[in-house]
């Protein structure tokens, strides 16, 4: 997912490609790493754990893939716009304040969020945004390289499809047991599914055709969504709600949205990395807080951290 899933994804700008593709795997490998690092110390840290060696587990390597993903993210918001010294300075940064968001989010205020909705896709997103900013937005917005073509379309689809499949493991990787990664996966794939077809129906509804910013990019918006509330959920109906309004607000954010953002505060988002991670980030935390608070009762109180803690429901729902 991440060498070729956010790899190819961002080969859509023709003259960019061979640059995309580098600046991929030089800055995730520089982020697994730091993010291993980062994400351990400030868990000793907030857990009060002593201060000593870090131990590398599978565990470590996962949370070291999701830190790489979180700066594929935020890379995806200044692709074209800055060089692979300006990016690893930037990501190094972004790795600091990263692992200390994940001690926040699952220590200090104990908040579920299996899949990353809110610790990797939505810190992701807007630590991208602030980030464009200083990158001549207007220059970049108005650069003859901006543009993609059929067959950059083409390679970039690779990447979307090869997410798209992959993406129920990604939120699934760091489930406790096998109900909890069965439920995580299900929920995944109904949702992503379900993400596709709104995605699909709303192109349809503003071109009259499958438009292809849409159709590469609103279609994994099902599988951010859902990531937060992926493992709590039993319903079928309700993951693919939430897939399904994902799909369509993500469309509706590239379609409308974005144009908007652009010409009214200057905010150039060159892959979209607020209506395909942004919005429906924080529309599964929204969708957390109803499904903790509709379903805690059908799980052990332990399971949840806050409850587990002493608190109430209420206690986590606040979470």
């Amino acid at each position: 997912m991440i060498f070729i899933g956010f790899g190819y994804l961002m080969t859509y700008i023709k003259a960019g490609g061979q640059t995309a593709l580098s600046f991929n795997w030089i800055i995730s490998i520089w982020c697994i790493q730091w993010g291993i690092l980062f994400q351990a110390l400030f868990q000793q840290i907030f857990t009060g754990a002593p201060m000593t060696y870090i131990d590398i587990t599978l565990e470590s390597l996962i949370w070291g893939l999701f830190a790489a993903a979180t700066a594929m993210i935020t890379y995806g918001a200044l692709l074209g716009k800055c060089s692979l010294q300006q990016l690893l300075f930037l990501t190094f940064w972004e790795m600091l304040f990263w692992g200390l968001n994940v001690a926040v989010c699952t220590q200090a205020i104990m908040g579920v969020d299996m899949g990353g909705s809110i610790i990797i896709h939505a810190f992701g997103c807007f630590f991208g945004l602030a980030a464009s900013y200083h990158f001549q937005p207007t220059l970049a917005a108005q650069s003859p390289n901006n543009v993609s073509s059929h067959n950059s379309e083409i390679i970039a689809m690779v990447g979307s499809v090869f997410l798209w499949m992959f993406w129920p493991s990604f939120n699934g990787a760091l489930a406790a047991d096998g109900n909890q990664q069965n439920r995580v996966f299900i929920n995944t794939n109904l949702a992503i599914a379900a993400g596709c077809i709104g995605a699909a129906f709303t192109a349809r509804l503003f071109y009259g055709k499958l438009e292809m910013t849409i159709i590469m990019n609103a279609t994994l918006a099902g599988g951010v969504a859902i990531g937060t509330c992926s493992d709590i959920i039993t319903s079928p109906a309700g993951s693919m709600w939430i897939g399904f309004v994902a799909g369509i607000l993500s469309a509706v954010g590239f379609e409308k949205i974005g144009p908007y953002l652009e010409k009214k505060i200057n905010l150039m988002d060159t892959c979209g990395v607020f209506y395909l991670h942004g919005m429906p980030g924080l529309l599964g935390g929204i969708a957390s807080i109803f499904a903790v608070s509709a379903l805690a009762g059908d799980f052990d109180k332990d399971y949840f951290s806050a409850m587990a803690a002493g608190g109430t429901k209420s206690d986590q729902v606040m979470a």
